[in-house]
Order: C-alpha cells, then sequence, then structure tokens
C-alpha cells in the first residue's frame, strides 16, 4: 500500500470477537466466520466509529482505514480455526508439505508448534488460484 488512510474491509462475514491496540502499530480486529470455526485476523488499522466486540459484519463492509506508523503501511491477514483441542494459525500461502500447509497450535502467548495440515480449496497457495464455497 502506497499510504496510511485506505479502507480496509472485512474479508469474511461473521461476528467480531476480538478489538483491540497491536502492539506492533494500530489495531486488530478478530473476525470468527460462519465456517467451521474459522477467524480471520486484519491487523495495523484505523477502526471505524462504533465497532466493538460483539458486532456482526458482511463481508466487504467498511471496518477501518490502514494506520501503520511506525513503517511501510500494510495490513497482515491471518487465518486461524478454533478446534476441541485448542486455536490453530494456518500458514494458507507458503506450504511446506506436499500436499499441504503449515498450522500451528498456539502453545502460549507468542509460542506455537508447526504441524502438518490440510488446505481447502479457498486458501491461497501456490500452486493453486484460490475457490470459495
Amino acid at each position: 500500500m502506497e499510504r496510511n488512510g485506505i479502507e480496509v474491509v472485512a474479508s469474511a462475514p461473521g461476528k467480531i470477537i476480538w478489538l483491540g491496540p497491536d502492539p506492533n502499530g494500530g489495531w486488530g480486529v478478530d473476525i470468527l466466520t460462519d465456517i467451521d470455526g474459522l477467524a480471520v485476523g486484519e491487523f495495523h488499522l484505523k477502526p471505524v466509529e462504533g465497532l466493538k466486540e460483539g458486532l456482526r459484519v458482511e463481508r466487504n463492509q467498511l471496518i477501518g482505514w490502514v494506520e501503520f506508523p511506525p513503517g511501510p503501511p500494510h495490513i497482515h491477514l491471518d487465518i486461524k480455526q478454533y478446534r476441541r483441542n485448542g486455536l490453530y494459525f494456518m500458514d494458507t500461502y507458503s506450504p511446506s508439505f506436499k500436499d499441504g500447509c503449515i498450522e500451528y497450535l498456539l502453545l502460549s502467548q507468542g509460542k506455537a508448534e508447526p504441524i502438518k495440515g490440510g488446505c481447502s480449496p479457498g486458501y491461497w497457495i501456490v500452486t493453486n488460484t484460490p475457490t470459495y464455497p
């Protein structure tokens, strides 16, 4: 992105389950989607007035503007899945296994264990163009 202030939209429909300051700059938001316990996180933004935890958002709804004063303006997007045995972060772009993406089981704050995981057709990976269910 060439500058701060560019619009940021919700990448998926769902409910905001966390909204707070990002220690690296700006604010972050986690949206629990309507799909299988998946959550998306968007970070380094200035939220719109009235955005709060528990609020439902729709895909492409304005949720804020890029705000990353410490360095080049950008947004971080992550995908997580809540499961019975924990919270998993998914690397959906760079698979290091022949037939899957890397997933990380969150062990504690700042510590995660890499494990092998599958990729749904909706994930961005090096060898495909994403499709959405």
